[in-house]
């Protein structure tokens, strides 16, 4: 691989890390106005508000967590197979 090649990653890496960022940290600053929008704009009762608030920010958790799991895996599989040959 040639250098400029080597840089082009990093600079692309160092782009999609600051994009990840800036969203997980304006996701965390709208978690706490999630059940508020819910009953005010979307009329919902507030015990419905609590229990949609906690099923949107449990399945994005869950959905985080199940692809970090499924790309650590998928790494592994490689580096296995990597060395192997």
């Amino acid at each position: 691989m040639n250098t400029a090649g080597a840089e082009n990653w990093k600079r692309t890496f160092a782009v999609l890390w600051i994009c990840v960022f800036l969203v997980c940290a304006s996701y965390t600053m709208v978690v706490p106005f999630l059940p508020l929008f819910l009953v005010q704009e979307l009329s919902l009762p507030a015990a419905n508000a609590k229990m949609w608030s906690g099923a949107f920010l449990s399945i994005g958790q869950i959905l985080a967590l199940t692809g970090l799991v499924l790309i650590l895996g998928g790494l592994q599989i490689y580096w296995t197979k990597v060395r192997q040959a």
